[in-house]
């Protein structure tokens, strides 16, 4: 079982949808909780029960696969600790240059971060490991 944390834009969107779809379709039981939440984060947004709900998905999964920009997202890294600390396997993506706590993150045992050109590149790379290990 596969978790998913990370942020939401169009094309973002697109390619996550994708790769779910590619993965879902080998088999793979993935939890988004950008698709659980519509594809939207807002003000709206049950920040409990969508915190909660989160917390609960990962504990269920092998693993936590993270897409990380040059920014960092507060719920992403919060996602991470959480993960961290239930002994989950983090495997991180990063695009752009890393920041200090994402650095951190990567250099504890256990979580391999891989650098990715952008977002189609993250994609291939996710799809090519999980779609090979059939």
């Amino acid at each position: 079982k596969i978790d998913h944390a990370g942020h939401v834009d169009t094309v973002y969107q697109q390619t996550l949808r994708r790769i779910l779809k590619v993965l879902r379709n080998a088999g793979h039981e993935i939890f988004c909780s950008l698709e659980f939440e519509g594809w939207q984060v807002s003000s709206n947004t049950d920040a409990t029960y969508a915190l909660e709900t989160d917390f609960a998905e990962i504990s269920k999964a092998d693993r936590l696969l993270v897409l990380l920009e040059e920014r960092t997202s507060s719920g992403v890294q919060l996602e991470m600790g959480y993960a961290h600390a239930k002994g989950k396997e983090i495997e991180m993506y990063q695009m752009g240059k890393t920041s200090w706590s994402n650095k951190t993150f990567g250099q504890l045992d256990g979580h391999t971060v891989i650098a990715v050109k952008n977002t189609s590149d993250f994609a291939e790379r996710i799809i090519a490991a999980y779609t090979a290990q059939e």
